[in-house]
């Protein structure tokens, strides 16, 4: 059995060998993103390479959704049946794949991970609106989640909603998890000073005074000159950011079962990727994203600094799996998904 083992590691499936011949592209350096590396030596069927400025050693694979995978032919079966079947129920993908149920949560997690970021800049005619979704803490062990087991008055009380702000420019629509609790202008600003330069129109769908109070700041010289405005020409505009945002929260309570607020905004990304999209886990523009396990792995860091800084709720019973190689890669500010 060992000696089958081996045998299948030294020759792999032609399937993983395209993948690391075709599709993974070694651009630069994963730890420091230099450009200056050599070729040093093999790694069992690929090339090993060197970084001239962190001297780190790195494989094509390394710091992408396959990075330290032991099953990676099955790896790239389950991205084919997300590809064309779309993120299916964690007993289905058990079930079909002959997995263990922490297995399959980690694959998917890596693979929404690997959504490409919409990293567009707003500079048009924009729509904006809010919405929010039941704080969630499904999955954490030794809390008990509260969004299936709460009263219908409790959908009312702000501090159990965490609010996503929703951008639409054109056809592209942005979410962004910005709070658990009142929405304010602070949130409002953290989410949006990102996103918009100069705007013209900035027309807004909902009646929180915090917009028009962000908008009109003096601090805000990102969005000079703006416009608060209705127009019922954006009519059409808005029914589409507003379907949009229904279809999230349908999909999320009814297929997804649910999902933990820790990771809303990447259940997010992906539906307004494959809005636009057609979303390829094994394709060159995915694989080749190099802060996806990192990110992966230090996910729980992330929702500790959100919930900590940017929300009413108090952080709990932190996870305890670590991994020693989560803190060796240099991430940009856009990488991170708060």
């Amino acid at each position: 059995m060992k000696k089958a083992i081996e045998k299948s590691i030294n020759k792999p499936s032609k399937k993983l060998l395209k993948i690391y011949t075709q599709t993974l592209v070694v651009d630069a350096c994963p730890y420091c993103k230099s450009k200056k590396f050599y070729v040093h030596g093999k790694y069992r069927f690929t090339n090993r390479y060197r970084c001239c400025s962190c001297r780190k050693t790195f494989i094509p694979s390394t710091g992408t959704s396959i990075h330290y995978l032991h099953k990676k032919d099955l790896f790239l079966d389950f991205a084919e049946i997300v590809r064309h079947e779309g993120i299916l129920t964690l007993k289905e993908v058990c079930k079909r794949l002959d997995i263990a149920n922490l297995t399959a949560f980690d694959w998917r997690h890596k693979l929404l991970n690997s959504v490409p970021k919409i990293n567009k800049t707003f500079n048009h005619k924009i729509l904006c609106t809010d919405f929010s979704i039941r704080f969630s803490q499904k999955g954490r062990k030794g809390v008990r989640d509260e969004s299936y087991h709460s009263s219908a008055n409790s959908y009312f009380d702000l501090s159990n909603l965490s609010q996503i702000i929703s951008v639409l420019d054109g056809k592209y629509i942005d979410n962004k998890l910005s709070t658990v609790g009142p929405l304010t202008d602070k949130h409002i600003r953290r989410v949006l000073e990102q996103k918009l330069k100069t705007v013209n129109r900035f027309i807004y769908l909902c009646k929180n005074e915090s917009y028009k109070k962000t908008i009109s700041s003096k601090t805000i010289e990102f969005i000079q000159p703006v416009k608060i405005i209705d127009d019922s020409k954006f009519e059409q505009k808005a029914e589409k950011i507003r379907k949009n945002n229904f279809d999230l929260k349908i999909w999320i309570g009814m297929n997804m079962k649910g999902v933990a607020t820790k990771y809303l905004q990447l259940y997010s990304n992906y539906f307004c990727y494959r809005k636009i999209y057609s979303f390829n886990p094994i394709g060159k523009k995915c694989l080749n994203l190099r802060y996806v396990w990192s990110v992966f792995t230090l996910m729980e860091n992330f929702y500790k600094t959100f919930i900590i800084n940017h929300t009413v709720k108090d952080y709990i019973l932190p996870t305890k799996r670590k991994w020693k190689t989560s803190f060796n890669y240099s991430l940009a500010v856009s990488e991170i998904p708060y």
